[in-house]
């Protein structure tokens, strides 16, 4: 460690606190801008649980506890969600109560992760990647990784699970230099924890360790597969301590539903033309094609460097880019095809193509003048341009009102969401986390009437779902840009007594209206 931060400090190491202060300044701007979040996943599965676990409550039933007996758990893993729960619990212990603020502090946790992946990311360019200037342009592209740098400051597990990715890999590397198994110890760890936490990273342990198997490197491979599986045992340790089931339960449970769902979300496979596109930027795409037509053929560009051919060593480095064609294969060929699946691929593929172009164009007299090196230099001014516009992009930005809009009022008790034209799914309507309470929200759709409504109002008290605290709502909001006031007037002719609290451009630019709301007796 000490060697490490002498060198950051020195002279040598001035390129190094470059790249890592250009790094954290962009994602510090993304944690502070890019508000509320992404993806349903980004915010119902990584966030709204385990807030409402801190509040004292058990959101979706995820946990078993004294009035709600799970006796199964959820068909994938918590390992990742854990850890954004201890964020949010030391919030609380600390007196940080404002959801806007913890969410922001989430997002400065995953900033930090980011910013080691970063440095993980240099560490593994400077053995993969012969060309200091290749690998440069490399190191440059993954600070300013675009929507990849967005993605990763938010509660997204595809991107928290990158650096120890890297890391594993990075340890695998100094295995096959030293042969230390304490090396190939830490890379089974670090595999574990990722694939814990994913674990359809599974493709990367798996090809090292057929790739350890296949060197008869014996002893390695009994230690890898050794510290894999205790590390793995641990990230599934709460099927034994909250279900008193068997250690790989998550695992099953979501192979099984995998099994069983996995045409209920068909996507084309040009669905991933993204990974080509703004994932890994189009420049760089071309020249990596135009790398493979070059004599190289298919791998063959892995396995050289600049100057001296086929380099010592270099088919060793074969396994980590077999593991990331595996890995983005499989998801091709699974009809489940969503964009953010290949967003673990990404730096290694990055690694793995500037390594073939390095082969194909390499650093001499006339680079400097060459219109690949000024299509580099433009691409990555690009991407940093590129970055800055997308850490303002928040396409939820009209949920997060909602919340937001109740937490400030102080008086929420619970709400009526009428999606009287059901233009979409109510679950996903107000996340319940910024607004400081968790109850369950009251839908009202094409069919339900008010007079049910009314009906079931009084009772909600004694039936709240899955007997959660459930108060009669105070605020009705209707979700829709088009005749909200109209939709108001039936609830008036039904006998509720509104009073319309939103500006009236928040129907006309955000698709909503809110009320406060009362049963007249």
């Amino acid at each position: 460690m000490k060697k490490k931060l002498d060198f950051y400090f020195s002279s040598e190491g001035k390129w190094l606190r470059r790249v890592l202060l250009a790094a954290a300044f962009v994602r510090l701007f993304v944690a502070i801008f890019s508000e509320g979040y992404l993806m349903v996943d980004d915010h119902f599965l990584a966030v709204e649980p385990v807030s409402s676990w801190v509040c004292g409550e058990n959101n979706a039933n995820w946990c078993p506890n004294d009035y709600n007996q799970v006796d199964h758990p959820q068909p994938f893993s918590y390992a990742y969600y854990f850890l954004n729960f201890l964020i949010l619990k030391l919030c609380a212990l600390s007196g940080v109560i404002n959801p806007f603020i913890q969410a922001i502090v989430l997002r400065l946790a995953h900033a930090i992760l980011s910013l080691w992946s970063v440095y993980l990311f240099v560490k593994l360019a400077e053995r993969l990647i012969s060309s200091v200037t290749w690998r440069m342009f490399a190191i440059w592209f993954w600070v300013f990784g675009g929507v990849v740098t967005v993605f990763s400051v938010h509660q997204l597990v595809e991107t928290a699970c990158i650096p120890f990715v890297l890391l594993a890999y990075l340890y695998a590397l100094k295995y096959f230099e030293r042969e230390r198994l304490v090396s190939i110890c830490i890379a089974a760890l670090a595999f574990s924890v990722s694939v814990g936490m994913r674990y359809q990273l599974v493709f990367f342990p798996l090809t090292l360790g057929m790739h350890l198997l296949w060197k008869r490197k014996w002893s390695g491979a009994f230690f890898f597969g050794v510290f894999f599986t205790l590390g793995f045992s641990i990230t599934q340790i709460d099927n034994v301590l909250l279900w008193h089931k068997p250690i790989y339960q998550h695992l099953v449970d979501y192979q099984a539903y995998n099994s069983t769902h996995y045409a209920d979300y068909p996507s084309s496979i040009f669905s991933y033309l993204s990974f080509i596109s703004y994932y890994i930027f189009p420049f760089i795409t071309i020249l990596f094609f135009l790398s493979i037509h070059w004599k190289t053929r298919f791998f063959g560009g892995l396995v050289q460097n600049s100057s001296k051919g086929v380099s010592q060593g270099a088919v060793q480095v074969m396994f980590v880019f077999i593991g990331t064609a595996v890995f983005i294969g499989f998801h091709l060929i699974f009809p489940n095809r969503q964009e953010r699946f290949l967003l673990p691929a990404v730096p290694l593929a990055l690694v793995g193509m500037i390594r073939v172009i390095s082969v194909r164009f390499p650093f001499n007299a006339s680079f400097e003048d060459s219109w690949v090196n000024k299509g580099i230099r433009v691409s990555i001014y690009l991407s940093f341009v590129y970055t800055l516009i997308c850490s303002f992009h928040n396409p939820k930005s009209k949920y997060l009102e909602v919340s937001r809009f109740l937490y400030e009022r102080g008086d929420f008790q619970n709400a009526v969401i009428d999606n009287w034209k059901g233009d979409e799914s109510t679950w996903i309507l107000i996340p319940m986390h910024y607004t400081g309470k968790f109850v369950q929200l009251i839908a009202v759709g094409k069919s339900k009437s008010l007079e049910e409504l009314k009906r079931q109002i009084p009772l909600i008290p004694l039936y709240g779902y899955n007997r959660l605290p459930s108060p009669k709502p105070n605020y009705l909001i209707i979700w829709g840009k088009e005749e909200s006031d109209s939709r108001a007037k039936v609830y008036e002719n039904a006998g509720f007594l509104i009073k319309r609290l939103s500006p009236a451009k928040s129907e006309i630019n955000q698709g909503f209206a809110i009320y406060s709301l009362d049963l007249l007796p």
